[in-house]
């Protein structure tokens, strides 16, 4: 005997059981209504529908849902109130409710179809990403609202889970997050009770040069930045992903430079490197 179900409001709370002190932090306040399944109320007889709300999500209002037509109009509600949980006991004095039930008595020769609604609040928090640090990279979430550099700041129900994942950019890489939950590499999650700021560090990656002479002569390798000063025998020093490092070879006297290894390009007593990668040079000094 089921027909198309259209609301029909028997009975709503005048009562919106707002929090103020929680809701000043959220992003957004959206509500929406749920449905009981339909239940059938034989001849005579009193039937119940009860309805809660998505996960910790706040009742305000709820009533009676049926049929239209001559039926609804033959029920008669017993008892409409809110509820604390799927116990359907009533919701306390100053206790958030988070579903509805109703009660209805049918005083006709036939079967009933009666369904509960409910009007709940949902906060949306605000989480903002951000990234730091003094190299480049991306933050995502899973869900794909969040894309930043780019969208940075989505709203999410109260109670939602965000897994956000970082890519470090090229010669970057991944230093660390704030702002989380829990922490998996390079993944963060956060529950959102409240609006969250979280933050991605990434870092410019770092190689080192190593500068060696060799043969049978002497003589040094400088570098243009001054960080590898005067080399004779094996020098260190370390520069950030991508740079280009620009190496002359000195001989001593009574020596005469021979060649280079490990170099990109070559110029006579000038080699180049570019640090994309840890990299080994070595001079060669001979005895004429």
């Amino acid at each position: 005997m089921r027909r198309d179900l259209a609301v029909l409001v028997m009975a709503l709370s005048s009562a919106v059981l707002l929090f103020a002190a929680v809701h000043a932090q959220a992003q957004t306040v959206g509500t929406y209504v749920l449905r009981s399944p339909a239940v059938f109320v034989d001849p005579e007889l009193t039937g119940e529908a009860q309805v809660l709300c998505n996960g910790s999500d706040v009742a305000t209002g709820g009533g009676l849902a049926s049929s239209v037509g001559s039926t609804a109009e033959k029920m008669h509600v017993s008892d409409s109130f809110p509820i604390s949980d799927a116990s359907g006991a009533p919701a306390l004095d100053n206790a958030a409710p988070h579903g509805w039930k109703i009660i209805v008595f049918n005083p006709t020769l036939e079967s009933l179809e009666l369904q509960a609604f409910v009007v709940c609040l949902t906060n949306r928090w605000a989480l903002t990403v951000s990234t730091a640090g003094t190299g480049t990279g991306t933050v995502s979430s899973s869900d794909g609202s969040i894309s930043c550099p780019g969208t940075c700041t989505a709203a999410y129900n109260g109670g939602t889970s965000v897994t956000l994942t970082a890519t470090p950019g090229t010669g970057s890489i991944f230093a660390g997050w704030t702002g989380c939950d829990t922490v998996l590499d390079t993944t963060c999650t956060v529950t959102m009770s409240a609006s969250r700021l979280v933050t991605a560090t990434f870092d410019v990656q770092r190689f080192t040069l190593t500068v060696s002479t060799a043969g049978t002569g002497t003589g040094t390798v400088s570098s243009s930045d001054g960080l590898i000063n005067s080399c004779s025998g094996t020098c260190t020093a370390t520069y950030n992903s991508g740079t280009s490092v620009t190496l002359t070879a000195t001989p001593d006297a009574g020596s005469i430079f021979t060649g280079w290894t490990g170099c990109d390009t070559v110029l006579d007593t000038t080699c180049t490197v570019s640090m994309s990668a840890s990299r080994s040079v070595t001079a060669t000094f001979d005895v004429p």
